[in-house]
């Protein structure tokens, strides 16, 4: 059976061994048939022939991008990332750096699967303008925390707002102000959380219980 986890995840489903999380007596599973809102919870409701066919697109898309990240990599000034926008219908988003180039665009058509599910969009800085942010935040961690006592809990890349984005303690305007003074360039921030993070509904498809990420 496949399974769709709403909002979050399209995902593989299994019917079988409770080695997957799925109990094998007949008592048990009569009776998630029978409570449709807490199966549904918690394997997923069962997809279409349109949706299975959906599905399998997204993979075949997501599985043939060997091409353009070879053709990425060749240009680590021009790129700025990409990624699979789940929320969007499954369509492939290139993000390039700098003025529009024709050409590149051309080369990243014929590099992808399936063009007509390509996006191509500008951004102001490439990956390694921002990797350079997030090396240049992450040195200065330890630091800021000696000086100030603002504690920074984790920093990431999110390619589809091309920005480093820096979780903090306890976040408030004032540390927000002080870190944008004593980083400089264009962070983004947000409250630290505990809590395990939700999937990104852009970018991972997940294949029987394995996120692969197309970043």
């Amino acid at each position: 059976m496949v399974a769709i986890d709403h909002g979050r995840h399209l995902g593989l489903g299994f019917a079988g061994p409770t080695s997957y999380g799925i109990p094998a007596d007949d008592a048990t599973v009569n009776a998630l048939l029978l409570d449709t809102a807490r199966y549904s919870e918690k394997f997923g409701a069962p997809l279409t022939a349109a949706e299975l066919i959906e599905v399998e697109t997204r993979l075949k898309l997501q599985r043939g991008l060997g091409k353009l990240d070879a053709l990425l990599a060749a240009i680590p000034d021009k790129t700025a990332g990409n990624y699979i926008d789940h929320q969007r219908g499954g369509r492939l988003t290139v993000l390039l750096a700098g003025a529009r180039d024709r050409r590149q665009e051309r080369l990243i058509r014929d590099a992808v699967p399936m063009p007509e599910r390509l996006e191509i969009r500008y951004v102001e800085r490439s990956s390694r303008e921002i990797e350079s942010s997030r090396a240049a935040a992450a040195d200065a961690v330890e630091r800021i925390k000696a000086d100030t006592g603002v504690a920074i809990s984790s920093i990431r890349v999110d390619p589809p707002t091309n920005r480093v984005v820096i979780a903090v303690d306890a976040l408030t305007p004032a540390k927000e102000a002080l870190l944008r003074t004593r980083l400089g360039g264009s962070y983004a921030f947000e409250q630290k959380t505990d809590a395990k993070p939700e999937q990104d509904k852009r970018h991972a498809l997940i294949v029987q219980g394995s996120s692969k990420e197309v970043l």
